[in-house]
């Protein structure tokens, strides 16, 4: 046996099949590069996910500005925390009040210059959610409250979660309330468009 055909024939073999492997990466690592070139198109109408607003943030914004809006109502004889020097167009220093112990949604007084903590909760409130607003209420209680004056804690959410009710049954200064999205329907008549419209639908 000829073994120096033998191995030459091997290593040329050897040598074909790693040329093939390499140019197989090769075209492999091209086309990657290729695709995270060319950044895949958003659907039509649809928004770029760094403009998407999630829908956690979106129904609790939505809470707060309603009961902000219609915090009198809601809330008679209570009134949104606000020092008086506060610039008529800013919103109320109340809404989403900054503290070293936690961010409350919003501080208020009642009717007996008591401050009141109100955490939202766009869903189901969970029990540590009383871990928060003792935080706040200390806060308050430290650096706002008057001496001989409570700090109390409003709880706002769709539901509890089955163990909060235990702790709240033990915590008289925590009161919750539940709210509820409601969808109202006013059908369009005729009798809103202008003249000239109406005129239109008749065939």
């Amino acid at each position: 046996m000829d073994w120096s055909a033998f191995w030459g024939a091997f290593i040329g073999a050897g040598t074909i099949v790693f040329l093939i492997v390499g140019v197989i990466i090769v075209l492999v690592w091209f086309d990657e590069r290729q695709r995270q070139a060319v950044p895949t198109p958003e659907p039509t109408g649809a928004v770029p996910e760094t403009n998407r607003i999630p829908r956690q943030m979106l129904l609790e914004r939505d809470a707060e500005a309603y009961i902000v809006e219609h915090f009198s109502s809601l809330f008679p004889d209570w009134r949104i925390y606000n020092p008086p020097d506060t610039p008529p167009e800013r919103r109320p220093l109340g809404v989403r009040f900054r503290t070293d112990a936690a961010e409350i949604d919003i501080l208020c007084l009642n009717e007996q210059n008591d401050y009141v903590v109100i955490e939202l909760k766009r869903d189901r409130a969970p029990d540590r959610i009383v871990a928060q607003i003792d935080r706040a209420i200390a806060w308050v209680q430290i650096h706002l409250a008057e001496p001989g004056h409570r700090v109390r804690g409003v709880i706002i959410a769709q539901s509890l979660d089955r163990r909060l009710p235990y702790i709240l049954a033990r915590r008289p200064d925590i009161t919750a309330f539940l709210f509820q999205w409601h969808m109202h329907f006013d059908e369009i008549g005729k009798h809103v468009l202008p003249e000239a419209n109406q005129s239109e639908l008749v065939d």
